[in-house]
């Protein structure tokens, strides 16, 4: 390969891996709003120590959203995903180009290691954890509902 089409490549691997940093921090960003948004819902009907019919807009605000956060962190996943794979596909290129060095065996070598000292924690991945915050919100949102309407 010729050395402008790996520039290219590494251009463009490092444009996407920037956006899918980005994907990340806005999938973040919104959940801690979202996560301070249920908060106040929930300190505002805890106010006055009693759940009442008066709460009902709070508890079904939370419950939406739980809701929202669902569709808003699967929408970025995706799109976190549609930049990961035009990474791993780039580097790719970049690894045949490179004829002294296998950057995926690099990248696998460090990657077995990583999941034998962390073996738990590399069995869980991130995105089930944002869809169990989000569904607990929506659970919490839920429950109080229907403590409002009793």
């Amino acid at each position: 390969m010729t050395d402008y089409k790996e520039e290219i490549f590494i251009q463009l691997y490092s444009e996407h891996s920037a956006w899918s940093r980005h994907q990340e921090s806005q999938r973040a960003n919104i959940s801690n709003l979202i996560l301070t948004m249920t908060a106040m819902g929930i300190a505002l009907i805890g106010y006055d120590d009693v759940i009442e019919k008066s709460d009902l807009p709070f508890s079904v605000f939370i419950l939406l959203l739980g809701f929202f956060g669902l569709v808003f962190i699967h929408k970025y996943y995706v799109q976190f995903k549609y930049h990961d794979s035009r990474v791993e596909a780039y580097k790719s290129m970049l690894n045949e180009s490179l004829e002294s060095t296998d950057i995926l065996k690099i990248e696998k070598e460090s990657d077995r290691k990583a999941k034998e000292n962390h073996k738990l924690f590399t069995k869980i991945r991130v995105n089930y954890i944002w869809i169990a915050i989000h569904s607990l919100i929506s659970l919490a949102g839920l429950i109080l509902t229907i403590l409002a309407l009793s």
